[in-house]
């Protein structure tokens, strides 16, 4: 279920020449906010190539995420693309031992100059974390079991959300970074 109010619009955008600092900390779009309710789905799967897909899609260009701001065309991601990224590199490494440091130890990939997948693996578990402490939601879940892992019964749960629709709108507008 979704359901839209719009809470604010900026009148005026500041003007940035994205060089160095100068840039927004927030891309400046006009978002409106939406009930979401968690649901377990079909869709979305670890390990089968449709899965793949779908986790890939999240992502725009290509799952590169990047958007070219600014008269030099900076590139940047927008954080949500970033975590949706992390999501996926964490499932691949869920799903591919082969990605796994003991399956790596002593190959080329490991004296690449380019971070391993497990490193990027890490890397994004701590993102995740950060920007979940960060983020600090209050929301009460029900708890389905006493018994471990205690289950969350999410059915009952609506959250208020950004509306994530309006990002993908806008990155579609503005086009995806040329290549780096």
């Amino acid at each position: 279920m979704l359901a839209a109010k719009n809470y604010w619009q900026p009148t005026s955008i500041p003007s940035y020449s994205y060089i160095g600092d100068d840039y927004p900390m927030s891309w400046p779009i006009s978002q409106a906010k939406v009930g979401m309710q968690p649901e377990d789905t079909q869709r979305y799967t670890l390990n089968t190539s449709m899965g793949a897909q779908e986790w890939k899609a999240l992502v725009p260009c290509s799952s590169d995420g990047t958007i070219s701001l600014g008269p030099e065309g900076r590139r940047f991601t927008i954080a949500m693309f970033h975590q949706l990224q992390c999501l996926d590199i964490i499932r691949e490494a869920l799903v591919n031992p082969s990605l796994r440091p003991e399956s790596t130890a002593g190959s080329d990939a490991n004296a690449r100059d380019e971070p391993s997948h497990w490193e990027l693996t890490t890397s994004c578990l701590n993102y995740l974390r950060q920007i979940s402490l960060c983020h600090g939601n209050t929301h009460i879940e029900s708890v389905r079991s006493d018994e471990p892992p205690k289950i969350t019964d999410l059915h009952r749960s609506t959250y208020e959300c950004n509306d994530w629709t309006a990002l993908y709108t806008h990155f579609a507008e503005s086009g995806c970074a040329a290549p780096a």
